[in-house]
């Protein structure tokens, strides 16, 4: 048995609400025996705390209205 993960396929959706912005994400993984052997290796706390640093990330500065979606800004 390998100890490495199964190939997961993400895909993040940020939507705008009355309250801020709503972030969803989806996992999927190409047979139910995968996504039971990621979720049991832990991968659910793992994408939490992938999270809990992005949000750390983010609350350092503002993000700047110029840049466009989906462009990488060096040093965020």
């Amino acid at each position: 048995m390998t100890t490495e993960l199964p190939p997961t396929f993400v895909t993040i959706t940020l939507d705008e609400d009355a309250t801020g912005t709503r972030f969803t994400a989806h996992l999927r993984y190409q047979s139910a025996v995968d996504g039971e052997r990621a979720f049991s290796r832990g991968v659910e706390r793992g994408f939490g705390q992938a999270l809990d640093q992005l949000d750390a990330l983010l609350a350092l500065k503002p993000i700047d209205d110029a840049v466009q979606p989906g462009t990488h800004v060096a040093g965020r």
